[in-house]
């Protein structure tokens, strides 16, 4: 059931990032709201509509809690480790890597 939700997803934000960033939206913003907030949530605390389909739960961002870092336990991730996750997903959950989704100046974007 996920994957379908996921590909759904996909489906239906094609073709909406770069060119809204374009005509004066923020990047990573519009980047998030685009591929993003459909788990995630438009304010990151994981309640998306897609999230009830999903186990475990997407991430809660405004929590500050990241499982894959490598900065000591309970310190924030450098954003490199924030950008593998991105675009490699994270193992035993259904978010999947985006790298061959997303630029580089949209994954910038959304670490920025």
């Amino acid at each position: 059931m996920g994957a379908i939700v996921l590909t759904l997803l996909l489906g239906l934000s094609a073709g909406v990032g770069e060119a809204a960033a374009q005509d004066g939206g923020d990047l990573g913003q519009v980047t998030y709201d685009r591929w993003c907030a459909g788990c995630h949530g438009v304010d990151g605390t994981g309640n998306g509509p897609a999230e009830g389909y999903m186990l475990p739960r997407p991430r809660d961002f405004s929590q500050a809690l990241y499982q894959l870092r490598s900065t000591a336990s309970g310190g924030l991730p450098t954003d490199a480790d924030l950008l593998a996750v991105i675009d490699n997903g994270m193992p035993g959950t259904t978010m999947p890597g985006w790298e061959a989704i997303l630029s580089g100046d949209e994954k910038d974007a959304l670490v920025g």
